[in-house]
């Protein structure tokens, strides 16, 4: 009997021993379950702003390139503007010295004319 007992607490001890062992190899698997996936999670996040940076930066360029093309075409449209313009005032002067020149030679003329004018933009306002 002496004997079953020796037996048994062996079987206790190696029980324990071998749960122990158990418990240590699992807590060193859980461990480095942990690390590969703190090291996965902490690679994928600087894959992750990597490619953000990325776009930001190609975004970027592209709405600098599309502000340079309107600025270039603002540009060209004012120049143009201005350059139409600049032709309308000398036109305009052509046609208001031209007229001055016409009123001093012919006043009666003028004078008619633009009385005729007058009348017709009043007949014309009184309907």
């Amino acid at each position: 009997m002496a004997n079953d007992k020796n037996n048994g607490q062996d079987n206790l001890r190696n029980a324990k021993a071998s749960a122990s062992n158990m418990y240590e190899e699992g807590k060193a698997g859980a461990s480095k379950m942990y690390e590969e996936g703190k090291a996965s999670a902490s690679n994928m996040y600087d894959e992750g702003k990597d490619r953000v940076n990325q776009v930001y930066e190609q975004g970027k360029e592209k709405a600098e390139e599309i502000y340079k093309q309107t600025k270039e075409k603002a540009s060209e449209i004012y120049e143009e503007s201005m350059k139409k313009v600049s032709e309308a005032q000398e036109n305009l002067k052509e046609y208001s010295d031209e007229l001055v020149k016409t009123v001093k030679e012919k006043p009666l003329t003028s004078l008619l004319i633009a009385g005729g004018i007058g009348f017709i933009i009043s007949a014309l306002l009184k309907k």
